[in-house]
């Protein structure tokens, strides 16, 4: 293979596992979203029906926790996922630019699919550069945050409307 052609498909495998990346976080946004707005719009639907759950506040809490932390193992995957496209991104712009520069790529850039190193470790979260293991993080924050307000305020507030 030579030199146009190695870089053309190494172009090719960058720009493929990028839109998989960018379609993946599409995805990832919108499960995001759909469980907070689900949160939001059941407390505003007991507030305007004026609802007394009271009786069902065990239910209630284990559903709201429960479907945070589904969600949150999801998005789990979905980063793991999305740490695999970058580094395999990574590895192939590294070998272009070794080729660019006139000389062979390494070995490790042309290892392309071999297993990233971690995602989820203390590393991770004190390397500026791991932004994945941060965003799941602040991710299952908020999650957990709107399952806790939505059940406290679900099960155990009772709002007067005046009509």
């Amino acid at each position: 293979m030579d030199r146009q052609e190695m870089i053309s498909a190494l172009q090719f495998v960058s720009t493929t596992q990028r839109d998989a990346f960018d379609g993946r976080r599409r995805y990832e946004w919108r499960i995001l979203f759909a469980v907070l707005s689900f949160d939001v719009l059941t407390v505003g639907a007991k507030m305007k029906l004026n609802l007394d759950l009271s009786e069902q506040s065990f239910f209630i809490w284990y559903a709201y926790i429960g479907l945070a932390v589904i969600s949150s193992i999801f998005l789990s995957f979905i980063h793991r996922a999305h740490h695999w496209n970058k580094c395999i991104a990574h590895r192939a712009e590294k070998a272009i630019v070794d080729i660019l520069k006139g000389g062979q790529p390494s070995a490790e850039n042309l290892e392309l699919y071999s297993k990233p190193g971690p995602f989820f470790c203390i590393g991770a979260f004190l390397n500026p550069g791991k932004s994945g293991a941060w965003a799941w993080f602040w991710q299952t924050v908020i999650l957990l945050m709107f399952a806790i307000a939505s059940a406290f305020l679900l099960s155990q507030v009772t709002f007067k409307v005046a009509a």
